[in-house]
């Protein structure tokens, strides 16, 4: 399946009215392709990312999901490069039937939000006007592929990093 999505950071917004769901995720491979292992809510996933070059600020990527026993992520987590990423994703209705995933992160990366919207066709992705909420585009900062969080220890390293590289804050 192909994946065309565009990634923001997004400003504070009062979330308390949107449903939410717990992701335990880690990845077993972080270079292209990335191989992770989910769990969402209560389901289990281990997925497979190979990116697609594109010279448009949009990331499009090969996708399979298979679902996994509990048993099977317990073992697999073990053999993960990097840390665990744990997050709460709120579902955020937008205009044209799109869908907004913002995640809150905890842990190493408390304080980071980014929201991502999932598109049909590159066009649909080009032609997006995105909401006063969302801020930067992130889509193409390998920075800010969950694949690079898990690498993470320190979210202070990553604002050191955004610093040098002229990208505004957005952490608490």
């Amino acid at each position: 399946m192909k994946e065309i999505e565009k990634k923001y950071l997004v400003k504070d917004i009062d979330l308390k009215k949107y449903k939410y769901i717990d992701i335990t995720q880690a990845y077993l491979n972080t270079t292209n392709p990335t191989i992770r292992v989910r769990k969402y809510g209560n389901d289990y996933f281990l997925t497979y990312k190979r990116k697609i070059e594109t010279d448009k600020n949009i990331k499009i990527r090969d996708e399979y999901e298979l679902p996994i026993t509990e048993e099977v992520f317990n073992k697999l987590i073990k053999k993960r490069e990097g840390n665990i990423i744990n997050k709460r994703r709120y579902i955020i209705e937008l205009e044209n039937n799109l869908k907004a995933e913002l995640d809150v992160y905890f842990d190493d990366l408390e304080g980071l939000k980014t929201v991502e919207v999932e598109f049909k066709t590159e066009n649909d992705s080009l032609s997006f006007k995105k909401p006063d909420w969302f801020l930067e585009d992130v889509s193409t900062n390998k920075n800010y592929t969950n694949s690079s969080l898990a690498m993470i220890h320190n979210i202070k390293d990553m604002e050191k990093n955004n610093e040098k590289n002229n990208i505004s804050r957005h952490f608490k």
